[in-house]
């Protein structure tokens, strides 16, 4: 059965694969590209759209880390902070949402270190199976495999089948596999999941591969008719070759010999040019660059719109799209987040520490330019029409509108909050008069 897995998945691993490979620019379409004529000019010109399109979206939703927070319980902060700090949990989530945005899903292991410790680690997606009448964010099974060595040196496959609180290791070959060892888990749920990019399990880049190809031929293509310009063909009239060897290697020589100019004229040289329809191509490479930002939903950063000083509403507009690809994403990973909890809980309840993976609240903070002027403004007119949570939760530099409230609420003897309808810093020199009046009085009261 384990085989049969394997094999159905070996597909998708590969393209899965390959899609990795070219985000890293190590195989990508052009550079394998050849000419039927070994003379030709051949340039193999990669222009990354598909890495820009990925990171683009990566340093949009995970460049700032996702907060993970308990509902009134500081204890269950305190154990959520120490996995996050220990996992180095941010970078996981970037790197989780990196392959995610290039493969289709990303997928997560949780074990136990040799400390006792929980840990997380991210897997390979093209080394990561995932099964489950549920979906991969909450799979029965999880299959890990992968190639390695055994002591004898040779090549082997090693197979890691997660369930509840079992894993059972299998080594071989995919035509025999067999059990290795088989080790408790204190997990009463899978501890492999997956981060799916969407429910199709589609990557990023993968709608507008073709739009790509057809650019990076288009601009090799032109590069190479310049380059080939400056290797341009001699043309000899009226003058024989030296020899008919260099009559028929014009393609070495770059020269071509003619007997006479076809005009009864004398003997001349000129080179044989051609000319390029550079308005047409140049519309043709317009037409083909903005598909790729469109289909891809992703904003073109060098485009002009983003040069002027819009406003922060103006600047959401332009990257709606971006935004809201981003959104259906944020959904997926918080359910996958949900998994490592109830995952994480199962194994914290035997060392009595209670959290409910249901009510962790997870805020997610988009990498976006800052208007602050225009959000305090709105904040000021917000004033008294909402409540003071409600208000400052609205301000994009709030981390925890709640704990700002009651940091507000312990420095009411240094300003006056709300004595002033603007909302500005209280003066104490009042109250510093009126004491001392008080304390006059009471002076001449003893006298």
């Amino acid at each position: 059965m384990i085989q049969k897995i394997i094999s159905k998945h070996k597909e998708r691993a590969e393209k899965m694969k390959l899609l990795y490979e070219r985000y890293k620019t190590t195989s990508v379409p052009i550079f394998d590209r050849t000419l039927d004529d070994p003379m030709e000019v051949n340039n193999q010109v990669n222009n990354d759209f598909f890495s820009e399109i990925i990171d683009t979206k990566v340093g949009y939703f995970a460049g700032s880390p996702v907060s993970y927070l308990t509902e009134n319980d500081d204890s269950g902060d305190g154990i959520i902070k120490e996995f996050g700090d220990r996992n180095r949990l941010a970078d996981l989530d970037a790197e989780a949402t990196k392959f995610a945005a290039i493969c289709g899903y990303g997928a997560r292991f949780i074990y136990i270190d040799t400390d006792g410790k929980e840990r997380a680690a991210n897997v390979n997606p093209w080394e990561a199976i995932l099964l489950g009448e549920k979906g991969m964010d909450e799979p029965d099974y999880g299959l890990r495999y992968y190639k390695s060595f055994n002591e004898q040196g040779k090549e082997q496959l090693r197979v890691e089948l997660c369930e509840s609180g079992l894993i059972t290791e299998y080594r071989g070959s995919i035509s025999e596999l067999k059990e290795f060892k088989k080790t408790n888990q204190p997990f009463s749920v899978c501890q492999m999941y997956g981060i799916m990019n969407n429910e199709e399990l589609q990557g990023d880049g993968e709608k507008v591969l073709a739009l790509i190809d057809a650019y990076d031929r288009a601009i090799s293509d032109v590069n190479s008719e310049i380059e080939a310009f400056r290797l341009a063909y001699m043309a000899f009239y009226g003058v024989e070759a030296p020899s008919p060897e260099d009559e028929q290697s014009f393609a070495k020589t770059g020269t071509f010999y003619f007997r006479n100019d076809g005009q009864g004229g004398g003997q001349k040289a000129e080179f044989i040019s051609k000319s390029l329809q550079d308005t047409a191509i140049e519309n043709h490479l317009n037409r083909l660059h903005n598909n790729i930002y469109r289909f891809s939903q992703t904003p073109d950063m060098a485009d002009e719109a983003f040069a002027g000083n819009s406003s922060g509403v103006a600047m959401k507009f332009k990257i709606l799209a971006l935004e809201n690809k981003t959104a259906g994403f944020e959904r997926k990973f918080k359910s996958s987040a949900i998994r490592m909890f109830e995952i994480l809980q199962s194994s914290w309840a035997k060392r009595s520490i209670q959290i409910d993976p249901y009510t962790i609240e997870m805020k997610f903070t988009r990498t976006f330019p800052l208007d602050l002027l225009y959000e305090a403004q709105a904040s000021a007119q917000l004033k008294g029409l909402v409540s003071e949570e409600t208000r400052l939760s609205q301000l994009s530099f709030v981390a925890n509108p709640a704990e700002e409230v009651t940091a507000m609420e312990a420095e009411s003897e240094l300003y006056d909050l709300g004595g002033d309808d603007d909302g500005q810093m209280g003066s104490t020199s009042s109250r510093s008069t009126e004491k001392v009046k008080q304390e006059g009085k009471k002076v001449t009261q003893a006298d």
